[in-house]
């Protein structure tokens, strides 16, 4: 007979399980009540899997099984956290507000981890709010909650105002922390109090309080991210020296590497990967990708290479990121042959080349004057699932008309607004070239499909100011023109726009498609303007642009009353027109004579 568990082995599984669902089985199946300790666990682990929509369920069953609500406050705790974490602050804040309409009065630990998610999420006014509510309750602040209000004030760019407030803990009875310290450390160096920073971090330790190493790296990381080269040192430093009293871990030697290799210390940067085998601690790919990354861009390719065949050696998988870094560095140095070769075995190791692959490998073949083989390039992209973008263009087309090759640039911008670029930044492109190239002449084919592309995203005012301005350089609209403009209006509900779009369209001497008709008839119905959806139906059959049903009844019918009705009948069986509009067409065409003196504006040419 199998032992049954006890409840704390339940919830130690349930919170080292990787697997959610198992979780939730061993929580279910359990013959036993649940202590407060493993619904706090499985809410835990429903967070770190971001199953977040299960909370609720798991609170209520809690509620329903444990009848003294004071006990709950744990399993809210960590719900609040989970939310939080999860970028559902709202969630987090309704779950602290309704603690105490389920009897549950929130202590000092609800409050520090709802002022602290506030806080994180930058509601600084509210967190405070919160921080004088509890005052108002009689409860009394702890370390935590100053350490929450000292990083608001941090955060806000106060810290000689947290400084303050780290003085006066002691008084008020609060241990200093390590990570209050860290925090205060941070806040000065994040505004530029570089000394303030070095005394506080000294004053620490003077004290006996080490930071542990989520706290060592927080510090390491404000030091390294803005890319002061003073900071940078400092940060050094404090690498160097730490060794006294901790181990680095890999994002210990990660923040410093990445902040040399930011300021092009490449060699300095690399020096640390034999320091970390020494110490037991192993780059990743991060490392790797950051130093390889740091040698192509100060040039040493050659570098790079070599530090990549150790790194293979190691163990390293190189992935898109470092193929993209060695790309671009050999395209830097003008040697395409070696590129399309990293190109290659990037594909043949099983990653999708991606578009900054593919633009720096054009980039570089337009820069040497290939722009041929660059056009090549361009063209095979989308074969393997890489669809260009703007910038791919830009260069190709700008590499064309340094060539004076302007037809083929034109070309390839039509092959862009096509592929469904943004229109607006193909129509900054094609501005530019109308600029800059003399020879640049767009065809009405360019402005049809830009045109098009604006009408595609809803930007009439846009796609009518590219038809002004096709019209102003001699170019007449053609079918598809009206086409894709009335399509566009009626999408908007710009009828009269969509209507006026028609008449012209006829009154040019084109023929709209059955959609078409069907479109601007759809659009008069809803809004009301029978007149002039049965005056479409009149041209319609008055110009004989019907379906075959409908024409063979014109030459006995005279154009009366039978054949506008079957065109009605015939449009909704296509799916041209809605019920709607068919409802209002059948009675709008029993009496045509009527409906003809009545509608002035469609008129049979």
């Amino acid at each position: 007979m199998p032992r049954k568990l006890l409840p704390k082995q339940i919830s130690t599984f349930i919170q080292t399980q990787t697997n959610i669902r198992l979780s939730i089985e061993a929580f279910i199946s359990s013959p036993t009540p649940h202590p407060i300790s493993t619904y706090r666990s499985l809410l835990q682990n429903l967070a770190s899997h971001g199953e977040l929509n299960q909370v609720d369920t798991v609170l209520s069953h809690m509620r329903q099984c444990h009848t003294d609500p004071s006990s709950h406050e744990p399993a809210y705790v960590a719900s609040m956290r989970g939310y939080s974490r999860g970028a559902r602050l709202q969630d987090a804040v309704d779950v602290f507000e309704r603690m105490p309409l389920y009897d549950c009065e929130p202590s000092v630990v609800s409050y520090n981890v709802i002022m602290n998610a506030l806080v994180d999420h930058g509601y600084f006014d509210q967190a405070h709010k919160v921080y004088m509510r509890m005052l108002d309750k009689g409860i009394t602040a702890d370390t935590c909650t100053h350490t929450v209000r000292i990083k608001a004030f941090c955060l806000t760019g106060r810290p000689h105002t947290a400084m303050r407030l780290l003085r006066n803990m002691a008084e008020r009875g609060c241990a200093v922390s390590a990570v209050t310290y860290c925090t205060v450390v941070c806040g000065f160096y994040e505004v530029g109090f570089v000394s303030d920073a070095r005394q506080v971090f000294a004053e620490m330790l003077n004290w006996g309080l080490f930071p542990d190493l989520v706290d060592f790296n927080k510090v390491l990381h404000v030091l390294c991210k803005k890319g002061d080269v003073s900071r940078l040192n400092e940060a050094v430093n404090l690498l160097e020296n730490m060794h006294k009293s901790m181990t680095p871990d890999v994002t210990t030697y990660n923040t410093v590497i990445n902040g040399l290799c930011k300021e092009l210390r490449v060699s300095e940067a690399a020096k640390y990967l034999p320091k970390m085998f020494n110490s037991g601690c192993f780059p990743d790919s991060f490392t790797y990708n950051i130093i390889i990354d740091g040698y192509c861009k100060k040039g040493m390719v050659q570098d790079a290479c070599e530090l990549l065949k150790d790194a293979v050696f190691r163990g390293f998988v190189p992935d898109n990121v470092t193929y993209g870094s060695l790309i671009n560095g050999l395209c830097e140095e003008g040697d395409f042959k070696r590129a399309v070769e990293f190109l290659n075995k990037s594909q043949a190791n099983g990653f999708t080349p991606d578009i900054f692959m593919y633009n720096s490998l054009i980039k570089g073949l337009c820069r040497q004057g290939l722009v041929l083989q660059a056009l090549e390039v361009l063209h095979a992209m989308p074969d393997s699932g890489c669809t260009p973008d703007i910038h791919t263009y830009n260069i190709v087309i700008n590499g064309l008309c340094k060539m004076g090759n302007v037809t083929d640039a034109i070309v390839v911008l039509n092959d862009c607004l096509v592929q469904g670029s943004d229109p607006e930044d193909a129509y900054q492109l094609f501005l530019k070239l109308r600029k800059e190239e003399r020879g640049f002449s767009p065809s009405l084919n360019t402005y049809n499909i830009l045109i098009n592309a604006y009408c595609c995203k809803l930007n009439l005012s846009m796609a009518e100011k590219v038809l002004s301005e096709m019209m102003q350089n001699g170019f007449s609209p053609d079918a598809y023109t009206y086409h894709v403009l009335i399509d566009g209006t009626c999408k908007t509900g710009t009828v009269e726009k969509a209507y006026q779009y028609l008449i012209t369209m006829v009154d040019s001497g084109f023929v709209p498609t059955m959609v078409t008709f069907g479109r601007v008839i759809n659009s008069l119905c809803v809004n009301g303007r029978r007149e002039e959806a049965v005056s479409v139906i009149q041209t319609m059959v008055q110009k004989g642009w019907v379906p075959a049903v409908v024409s063979t009844i014109l030459s006995t019918d005279k154009r009366e009353i039978a054949a506008p009705k079957i065109l009605v009948e015939e449009l909704m069986k296509k799916g041209h027109i809605t019920y709607h509009s068919y409802e209002v067409l059948f009675e709008g065409v029993r009496d045509i004579k009527v409906n003809r003196k009545r509608s002035g504006r469609l008129t049979c040419v």
